[in-house]
């Protein structure tokens, strides 16, 4: 399963090793949700990826933070899912470069 906003650098690696083994991609797209009757955001939906996952998902790619959402992505809460669904027999893989700046601050305390 591949997160469609990610960065070129986290996709292209991929199909290409899926191309080589056979393997099939599922692309987890972005989806609108309503906040405010004027305001529409788009994210990636747990529920969405959880109907994508199944007990033959081997890697699930995905970036911590999307320059394009303009959002954090809960990783723990991604692993939890994909760790039970295939009963930890499937990996993710995360790009964390846009998460950085977010979780690398002044005082986060990591040097």
């Amino acid at each position: 399963v591949i997160a469609s906003e990610n960065h070129l650098a986290n996709v292209t690696p991929w199909i290409e090793a899926a191309e080589n083994v056979g393997a099939r991609i599922k692309w987890w797209t972005v989806t609108k949700h309503h906040q405010h009757q004027s305001h529409e955001t788009m994210e990636l939906s747990s529920n969405v990826l959880s109907n994508l996952v199944n007990e033959r998902t081997r890697i699930v790619v995905v970036s911590h933070a999307s320059n394009i959402l303009g959002r954090v992505r809960n990783i723990s809460k991604i692993c939890s899912l994909v760790r039970k669904v295939t009963r930890g027999k499937g990996h993710i893989a995360v790009d964390g470069v846009a998460a950085a700046p977010h979780l690398l601050s002044a005082g986060s305390g990591v040097q």
